[in-house]
């Protein structure tokens, strides 16, 4: 009972930093960029794959078709995306990252990964090391 007592005074301020590490990573990314969390996803998930479906695309991020859709035609409106034809199916649309688009992703990557990477210069590289791997054992993350 004590050991419980004493996890959750950890998991309290371990949740805290998590949150307060999402919107710090998200606000570096709207400086760098002007994306939303949700859109970097897009983003990041339409360069890996090259093209994706509403659908697929509404699967990877957990929400459902119809806010993917107004997603998706914000982006499209602004050019980082492109709606077109499935070639292969004439009743399915594709998504496809723009040039606009990747320039816009590595932009957002950039100004991130710089600002975090200035913030870990002065962390022991065991220590962050550490830190990712506890981050990953907490979480259940790969």
């Amino acid at each position: 009972m004590a050991n419980e007592s004493r996890i959750d005074d950890l998991a309290i301020p371990l949740m805290d930093a998590v949150l307060v590490s999402s919107r710090r990573l998200r606000q570096w990314m709207r400086e760098g960029a002007g994306v939303s969390m949700p859109q970097f996803r897009v983003l990041s998930f339409l360069e890996r794959r090259g093209s994706s479906s509403l659908s697929e695309l509404a699967s990877y991020l957990g929400v459902s078709p119809p806010s993917a859709s107004r997603l998706v035609d914000g982006m499209s409106s602004r050019g980082l995306i492109e709606v077109c034809d499935d070639p292969s199916d004439r009743r399915r649309l594709l998504l496809r990252l723009t040039d606009k688009g990747g320039e816009t992703l590595a932009s957002a990557r950039t100004r991130a990964l710089g600002t975090l990477s200035a913030r870990l210069s002065g962390i022991p590289r065991g220590d962050v090391l550490r830190s990712i791997e506890v981050l990953r054992s907490a979480m259940g993350g790969d």
